[in-house]
């Protein structure tokens, strides 16, 4: 299930009503690169965590990312 606070971000970052748990940085349109590095810093600024450049990248899939924010305790 996928964390309230998380979709919001996603949903306001990626510009779409529709994130699902299941998705990654290839089945949502806008999450390119560049758009990537947005979702990164609005995660970091609204969780008040700090990535490394290897999470970040790794970091693909929204079930990554909620994982990652449980492993810091920040959900």
């Amino acid at each position: 299930m996928l964390d309230d606070g998380l979709r919001r971000i996603l949903r306001e970052t990626l510009k779409s009503d529709d994130i699902k748990y299941e998705d990654t940085i290839e089945t949502v349109d806008l999450w390119d690169s560049m758009m990537h590095m947005e979702v990164m810093v609005a995660i970091e600024n609204s969780y008040k965590v700090r990535m490394e450049p290897g999470e970040i990248i790794a970091l693909t899939s929204v079930k990554a990312i909620q994982e990652y924010l449980r492993s810091k305790g920040a959900l």
